[in-house]
Order: C-alpha cells, then structure tokens, then sequence
C-alpha cells in the first residue's frame, strides 16, 4: 500500500509543479496522474477505508488544481477546466464504493488530440 501512495504523491506533485510553474496541464504527467488515480480506484474499490495521507493528498490534488487554474486564462485555462473534471472524476471513483461504470473508463482527454 505504501509503494501505491509513494506513486500517487509523486503523480500529484508532477502534475501540480507544472501548473504553479505556468507550464499548464502537460500531457505526460496529466497521463501519469490518470494511471494512478485509476490504480488506486482499482485497489480501493472493496475497501473499507483509505489510508489517511492517501485521502489527504486526493484532497490537496483538488484544492490545488482550482487554485492554480485560477492564474490561467483562454484556451489554457479550458485546458485546466476539462483536466480538472476528469481529476475529479477519478477521485470521486477513488472514494466510491460501488464499481466504476465501464462506459467511462475510455474517456479521452481530447484536448490532446
């Protein structure tokens, strides 16, 4: 469990550099931070609890992700609109006891596109 939230904290702190950076949301480390949202979903899935410094950094992920994107304008700040919908739909799947709907699991970012 230790080495998920170890990959977590540092898929977070990635994508959140590069936005306090001014960089906007980076495909890579956007990508990265899906994986192992959905990696932890998965391994959360049945659980009864989460472990405390996971929900704490899911909760950082959130704030900071809005307080960042506050500093973004035009088509970036769209950019940062649409990642954090889908960071919040993974977190929401990180937290929800019942299974993720399948339809949803291709979602593509298609600002990438």
């Amino acid at each position: 469990m230790t080495d998920l939230i170890d990959a977590l904290d540092e898929a977070v702190v990635n994508f959140l550099v590069a936005l306090r950076m001014r960089e906007g949301v980076r495909e890579q480390e956007f990508d990265d931070l899906c994986d192992v949202l959905r990696t932890c979903a998965d391994a959360w899935t049945n659980a009864t609890t989460i472990p405390k410094l996971a929900v704490a950094i899911l909760v950082d992920l959130m704030h900071q992700t809005v307080v960042q994107g506050m500093s973004y304008s035009g088509d970036a700040l769209q950019r940062v609109h649409h990642a954090e919908s889908i960071i919040y739909d993974l977190v929401q799947r990180c937290v929800s006891n019942s299974p993720w709907d399948a339809a949803a699991e291709g979602q593509q970012l298609p600002l990438f596109n």
